[in-house]
């Protein structure tokens, strides 16, 4: 991802077959620790639109993230399977994302298994 300006970015990923993918966003609406959204520009390879809202839990117990997202893929739902047969769905890789960002936020690090001894074959 590349920032354009304040308001509108430069996304490139790569889809099952390492098919490459691009779009322009644009923020369409920004509430500081609170809620953003955005839609992909005209012209984009995949049309997309989506939120991140944080709202702090009680007790101090820290903050819950909600990602949302609407794409329409190019082949319809015959391109959604395939994405998840390969595990390379949105929803897959947003779920990753989400997962690991948690673990910074609260560890300080992303756990790894590299370095660590294996099991009996």
């Amino acid at each position: 991802m590349s920032i354009r300006d304040g308001k509108r970015s430069h996304w490139v990923t790569t889809a099952p077959l390492d098919v490459r993918i691009e779009w322009d966003a644009e923020i369409v609406q920004d509430r500081e620790n609170e809620l953003i959204t955005w839609a992909s520009l005209e012209g984009a390879d995949i049309d997309n639109s989506g939120f991140v809202e944080f709202k702090p839990l009680s007790h101090d117990r820290g903050t819950a993230v909600t990602v949302g997202i609407k794409y329409d893929l190019p082949a319809g739902t015959v391109g959604d399977a395939i994405a998840k047969l390969f595990g390379e769905s949105p929803e897959q890789q947003i779920g990753d994302d989400l997962s690991r960002f948690k673990m910074l936020m609260e560890t300080g690090e992303i756990a790894t298994t590299e370095g660590q001894p294996r099991g009996y074959s």
